[in-house]
């Protein structure tokens, strides 16, 4: 009788080969995973192009930031976007994963700037960013919100990403959300990409709980599955109780076969819901003197600082499975009613003034996401972020200049 123990992947086996086989099973797999890692290369006036790597606060004394770019290194599946507000300038467009946005060498410092994360790992984390102007460090600003003073040069400036996950979980961990069979799984137990639902590992399973696979490194004998000790048997031998290669102990799975009622890859259990789909905010607006501008993905519709009033506007949304978007204006003859998906609502070249606006979802899965907006009110700046209906702006107040809406998932 042979009797030893194997560690693999952090789980603990004790095993005996010869007479009755018996396991035991110890699921002490744990993950403590880097959080991606954002890289900086920044362009400061006077001074050129500097790098800052794993997400370091990037500053040089008493110079100003005319621009920048960012690169993350991370799992596959998640992305870095940016845009900066330039002096003179206003907004750029969105860039991402190294693209350099601002000027060099034209003395226009940044304002401000934004940041949001991309790919199907997105909702898993969270970007937090901020910045310092006039000496002193602002507060953190995450997820595509502007950072800044508007007016005033930033000198300085840090990007990082935090995992949204329990600690000690990975992409790929059990996380359980409302719908999914709960139970003793442990922290650490694979799942199927993609769903929330635990499964067994590739692991042959045994009456009472997993069998042990032996990695490739370890001797056994010619012909044999079964792992020996190096010269305790002569080669060609085959000790009792143990299987041939390619068999498995009765009631065990093979590698690639799992226990009845786990969840192919691709499937989901009755009752579980999928991660929710990133959707965005797309549409048009309608500008004093300019005319129709369309925009998309959610980003900052209209103008900054150009006195330019915005006098109507449409939005709708990327995906429209279980969702809609209803939206409001305040005119100068009051408040309009609720206007649904694709539908203009303001005026197109008579001189009319929109004073705020309001925005929210309808549909089954509404519940799913919170919408969210801040709007641009003339000579006064952004406003602070309103959410689901509520009213952004008043009438008598300043006219709005410009806005931006997007859509957060909830869980």
């Amino acid at each position: 009788m042979l009797q030893g123990s194997l560690k693999i992947g952090g789980s603990s086996f004790n095993v005996t080969v010869g007479g009755t086989p018996t396991t035991s099973f110890s699921a002490s797999t744990s993950y403590s995973p880097s959080s991606p890692l954002v890289h900086a290369l920044v362009h400061f006036s006077d001074i050129g192009d500097r790098h800052f790597p794993d997400s370091r606060y990037a500053s040089e004394m008493n110079k100003s930031v005319e621009g920048f770019s960012l690169r993350l290194t991370g799992p596959s599946g998640l992305g870095i976007e940016y845009m900066v507000c330039m002096t003179g300038y206003g907004d750029s467009h969105w860039a991402s994963n190294g693209e350099f946005v601002g000027t060099r060498g034209q003395s226009r410092p940044i304002e401000g700037f934004y940041v949001r994360l991309t790919g199907p790992l997105s909702t898993s984390y969270e970007v937090k960013y901020l910045a310092n102007v006039d000496f002193r460090e602002l507060p953190p600003v995450s997820s595509g919100g502007f950072c800044g003073i508007r007016g005033r040069p930033v000198q300085g400036l840090r990007v990082w990403v935090e995992s949204k996950m329990p600690a000690g979980c990975s992409p790929g961990t059990v996380i359980f959300t409302p719908g999914t069979p709960t139970g003793p799984i442990p922290v650490g137990t694979p799942v199927y990409p993609g769903m929330g639902t635990p499964v067994y590992p590739p692991t042959p399973m045994g009456p009472n709980g997993p069998m042990p696979v032996y990695p490739p490194s370890m001797p056994v004998y010619p012909g044999m599955g079964s792992p020996v000790y190096p010269g305790s048997m002569p080669p060609g031998s085959f000790p009792p109780g143990s299987f041939p290669p390619g068999s498995f102990p009765p009631g065990s799975f093979p590698p690639g076969s799992f226990p009845p009622g786990s969840v192919p890859i691709g499937s989901m259990p009755p009752g579980s819901i999928p991660p929710p789909e990133r959707i965005e905010v797309y549409g048009t607006v309608h500008i004093q003197d300019v005319g129709d501008q369309t925009f998309s993905r959610s980003e900052f519709a209209g103008t900054r600082g150009r006195g330019k009033r915005m006098e109507g506007f449409m939005l709708d949304l990327s995906s429209k499975q279980g969702i809609s978007i209803e939206y409001m204006a305040i005119l100068d003859s009051g408040e309009s009613h609720w206007f649904s998906s694709g539908t203009f609502v303001g005026s197109r070249g008579q001189s009319r003034k929109l004073y705020g606006f309001g925005v929210r979802l309808q549909g089954p899965l509404s519940y799913r996401y919170d919408v969210k907006y801040i709007g641009h009110i003339s000579n006064l700046g952004d406003t602070t972020v309103y959410s689901n209906g509520a009213i952004c702006g008043s009438r008598g107040g300043g006219q709005l200049d410009g806005f931006r809406v997007w859509l957060e998932p909830r869980f």
